[in-house]
């Protein structure tokens, strides 16, 4: 998709969920619009970044510890420091899976973040509510390579005409030179109603997949 259209799809309001749409926990879930900043180098070599609200400069979600290679577990703290989710990345021959598991567990998988790069990058994701047991699908439109895309919600996975904007993802023309070196500092804004600890696995599992098909070019 080209950048037109990723600009085009910033302007899609996001929608409120009512019942309110979790997949990792409920206490994830914003009753009010928020914007969350993510800085720094999000990979699964450990380097260190932050996510914070991005009015009050409040962390919201870090690592724990760092990381030996690409598959091994990835821990995320909320913020006060307790164990809000895990992910591990599993290799197959054309889709990168990304297993998602609550807490420090790493036995019962809540769900997977399917990714692929090619000319563009593809991402999908199924979950049944947490709220009301509704099957839902999460996906990506625009251009994630850019930081200018929107993260859609299809409740009930009734089809295409069905989805709704549920994030915002975009950064400033500012930090491209900062992006090159593999740093960036951009932002997600989630709409209420919303998990925010899901979009956060979301955005971790796209740019892991960005630094790796950068590593191909």
């Amino acid at each position: 998709m080209g950048n037109s259209n990723s600009y085009e799809a910033l302007t899609d309001p996001l929608i409120p969920q009512d019942p309110a749409m979790a997949a990792i926990d409920v206490r994830f879930v914003t009753s009010d619009e928020v914007t969350l900043v993510l800085k720094g180098k999000l990979s699964w070599s450990g380097d260190d970044y932050s996510i914070k609200d991005a009015d009050t400069d409040t962390p919201c979600f870090q690592v724990e510890g760092k990381m030996k290679s690409m598959k091994a577990k990835k821990t995320f703290l909320d913020a006060y420091g307790e164990p809000a989710f895990n992910m591990k990345l599993q290799l197959t021959s054309l889709v990168r899976k990304h297993i998602v598991y609550k807490g420090t567990d790493s036995t019962s998988q809540l769900f997977k973040i399917e990714t692929k790069f090619a000319l563009k990058p593809n991402l999908y994701i199924h979950f049944n509510n947490l709220v009301d047991g509704v099957p839902c699908e999460l996906g990506c439109k625009g251009d994630w390579r850019a930081r200018q895309c929107v993260l859609w919600l299809d409740r009930g996975m009734k089809g295409k005409e069905n989805r709704v904007v549920v994030g915002h993802i975009s950064s400033s023309a500012l930090n491209a030179a900062k992006q090159l070196f593999d740093k960036q500092t951009y932002f997600l804004r989630i709409a209420p109603g919303v998990d925010m600890a899901l979009m956060v696995a979301i955005c971790v599992a796209l740019d892991v997949e960005l630094r790796a098909d950068r590593k191909t070019m």
